[in-house]
């Protein structure tokens, strides 16, 4: 998988290849399963040592619209048309 890492930060870098299940490493790979299944608790202490990697995930899971950006960031999917682009067709 080739991604544009130009606008993204290693959180967000790291998300995608978490979610794609690319080869990341052993430490990584558990690095994102232990942030995807900490409680509040610990996913606030995981983010005072992995603060881009943590905030990657709570905007993956809380923000509307945000994967389909990231992808869109990384070169991993077309941008929606523009409103110029539907008038001309």
């Amino acid at each position: 998988m080739n991604i544009d890492t130009s606008q993204l930060d290693v959180g967000e870098v790291e998300l995608i290849q978490w979610q794609f299940d690319s080869s990341m490493g052993s430490f990584k790979t558990h690095l994102w399963k232990a942030i995807a299944n900490a409680d509040g608790s610990n996913l606030i202490l995981l983010e005072k040592a992995f603060p881009s990697q943590v905030q990657a995930y709570r905007r993956f899971i809380g923000a509307e619209g945000y994967w389909m950006d990231l992808l869109r960031r990384a070169g991993l999917v077309a941008p929606p048309p523009s409103s110029k682009d539907e008038e001309t067709h």
